[in-house]
């Protein structure tokens, strides 16, 4: 099961402020990151969800709510808000 941690690898200066103290993110590159990072999760969650539907005939409710409880969300986001917005996706792609 996934644990949702991500790592980052701050470089260390030779020399200047100490890195343990001062290295932080800027609200900028936290928005960057979240971004991202919401990217990624859309990208797969829609992969996923295309993929058991065509290959192994699997409804997109069912995978949506696989998908939530692998990542462990079910507290953190609803599945009705997320299927609408891939259903928003699909209908944007079968336009072009």
């Amino acid at each position: 099961k996934e644990t949702g941690n991500i790592t980052f690898v701050l470089p260390s200066p030779r020399q200047g402020k100490n890195p343990e103290i001062y290295n932080y993110f800027g609200q900028d590159s936290i928005f960057i990151i979240e971004k991202e990072i919401e990217v990624e999760m859309k990208a797969e969650l829609y992969s996923f969800l295309l993929e058991n539907k065509f290959k192994n005939g699997v409804m997109y409710i069912k995978s949506m709510h696989e998908f939530v409880v692998k990542y462990d969300m079910e507290e953190s986001v609803e599945e009705e808000s997320l299927m609408r917005g891939f259903q928003r996706w699909r209908k944007k792609m079968k336009k072009i």
